[in-house]
């Protein structure tokens, strides 16, 4: 998969999550203070539309690493926590891997995005490996998202849509 082995999706590789303008119409600017509790689906006010509930066997196509690339693969075991193990076309496997970071043939980027929404976005910090972050704020077209990294420090970076991936979703 990360090996460049040929295997990718060829439906909207790379940082397509969001290169496309957003839809939602709200130009002014919205936040939520730090520490706002999410529920479970990662939205702040229970509004987003639900992801797709994936199974062991599933075909999936999934961002290898912290990279932007979709590669295909099944699911190969569901975790507690809500995570998926899954085995690429290539041989690669990865495990615990998150639904955001998952999608089914067919599903397009949520949109609009929410203050508040848990999403994967390039983050600077982390040389512009794809990790979890949190919308602080959305001043279009630029999103304020909260990483917390690994060595503990959290830090809140601005970047546009074109560098977030938010939650999939099946087509109306």
């Amino acid at each position: 998969s990360g090996s460049g082995s040929g295997s990718g999706s060829d439906s909207d590789s790379g940082s397509g999550s969001g290169s496309d303008s957003d839809s939602d119409s709200d130009s002014h600017l919205s936040s939520v203070s730090p520490g706002a509790l999410l529920n479970q689906s990662g939205a702040f006010d229970g509004s987003l539309p639900k992801m797709v509930e994936l199974t062991v066997g599933m075909r999936v196509e999934a961002r290898y690493g912290e990279g932007d690339d979709f590669f295909s693969g099944t699911v190969e075991a569901m975790n507690d926590d809500g995570t998926c193990n899954i085995e690429y076309d290539d041989g690669d496997a990865e495990s615990n891997k998150p639904r955001r970071s998952l999608r089914l043939k067919g599903e397009t980027v949520q949109r609009p995005l929410e203050v508040g929404q848990v999403v994967d976005c390039a983050c600077e910090h982390m040389d512009s490996q794809v990790i979890e972050g949190r919308i602080l704020a959305i001043d279009k077209p630029k999103y304020h998202i909260e990483f917390a990294l690994k060595d503990g420090q959290v830090v809140v970076e601005t970047c546009t849509r074109d560098f977030i991936f938010g939650d999939w979703c099946m087509p109306p």
